[in-house]
């Protein structure tokens, strides 16, 4: 669950997020799958989080649950997905055109994830695990 899913159930049982978090922290109680946070980030970080960033990115995440990928969307992938890439390294950043030929889900644990199989203009296929969870960078609507 992440942070956004952990928002999103608190609110429905009208419950105030942060300050559930805040007392989980001050009652040394564990967190949950959003313990990473304390343990990670801290309560800085915490609050420096205020409401407009998270209604920002819920609406980010609703636009893009409308822009979900197809079987036969034209895409462009980055080497990114198989080559580490670095900005003035060895491999610099290139984009390759590709279409989508088969979309599936996993399940690891607790969660959900999509994948995708991408099949590029040489014929070869490549496997994009995560395509919106971690991969989302790695990929963008072929412009042609």
């Amino acid at each position: 669950m992440s942070l956004f899913d952990y928002v999103r159930e608190n609110e429905k049982a009208e419950l105030p997020w942060k300050i559930k978090l805040l007392n989980d922290w001050l009652h040394e109680e564990h967190s949950g799958s959003v313990q990473f946070i304390r343990e990670v980030y801290g309560f800085q970080w915490l609050n420096q989080v205020k409401p407009i960033h998270i209604a920002h990115y819920l609406a980010q995440l609703q636009r893009e649950d409308t822009l979900r990928l197809k079987v036969g969307d034209s895409l462009e992938v980055s080497n990114g997905l198989w080559e580490w890439v670095q900005k003035n390294g060895v491999c610099p950043e290139e984009w390759f055109p590709c279409t989508v030929i088969e979309i599936f889900t996993t399940e690891d644990y607790q969660d959900t994830y999509t994948n995708c199989i991408i099949r590029f203009e040489n014929g070869a296929e490549y496997e994009i695990q995560g395509i919106y969870q971690w991969n989302r960078h790695n990929w963008r609507w072929s412009e042609g």
